[in-house]
Order: C-alpha cells, then structure tokens, then sequence
C-alpha cells in the first residue's frame, strides 16, 4: 500500500520536460494513426504502409502514456530509443563527412538533442515506477 502510494506521488510531481515530452509523443502518434487511417482510402499508400503508420502511432500513443504515468519501462524505451537514435546519427554524421558533405549542424543539433535526452533520463531514472 505504501509502494503504491509512493508511485502516486511521484506521478503527482512529474516533471515538466517529462510531460512535455508525453504530449509531444502523444500528438505525434495520433498524427501518425490517424494518417495511416485516412490514407487507407485515398490509394496513396498501400496496405502494408497504412498497418504501419497505424501501428507506429499506437505505439507512441502507449509510449506517452508510460512517461505520464511514469513507467520504469517507458524510461528504459526512451534510453533504447535515444541510444539508437545517436547510434545511427553518428554513423550518419561520419558518412556525410567521408562522401565530402561537410558539416551536418542540423544533424549535429539533433545528436545533441539526443544525447540531452538520454542524460537526463539516464540521471532521474529514480523517479520511474
């Protein structure tokens, strides 16, 4: 009963960038549903594609809903995800500059992004249930 009361007060003072995120999570993943459901009917994607928009957008939706309701395993999705995404980004980046492309800043900007995003989730992951 304790634990559970404990849980409750953590989600109480969830902090600000946590549901910022959330929210943002969740818009995207009802743009994300929503599009693969209207798109069904217009021909412009096929079967395969609509499943996955559809798809893709639940799975967001659910993501936001574990950061709300602060999950331990919305945070370890979130630091799978972000590591992901600055793996992929610095092989990105490194393949730009070996074909001759120069300096990427908007790639910069968003391993940036990235790395911000798993230190804090990498320091605060106390505050998940």
């Amino acid at each position: 009963m304790a634990d559970e009361a404990a849980a409750a007060a953590r989600r109480a003072q969830r902090p600000g960038c946590i549901t910022a995120y959330a929210l943002l999570l969740f818009a995207a993943g009802g743009v994300a549903a929503l599009g693969g459901i209207l798109l069904a009917g217009s021909g412009e994607v096929d079967a395969a594609g609509m499943i996955t928009l559809v798809i893709v957008g639940g799975l967001y939706v659910a993501l936001a809903r574990g950061l709300w309701l602060m999950r331990h395993w919305a945070w370890v999705v979130v630091l799978v995800l972000q590591g992901l995404n600055l793996l992929v980004g610095v092989i990105t980046f490194f393949d730009v500059l070996a074909s001759g492309g120069g300096i990427n800043f908007p790639l910069l900007s968003g391993l940036w992004l990235s790395g911000a995003i798993m230190k804090w989730f990498a320091e605060n992951g106390q505050e998940f249930d």
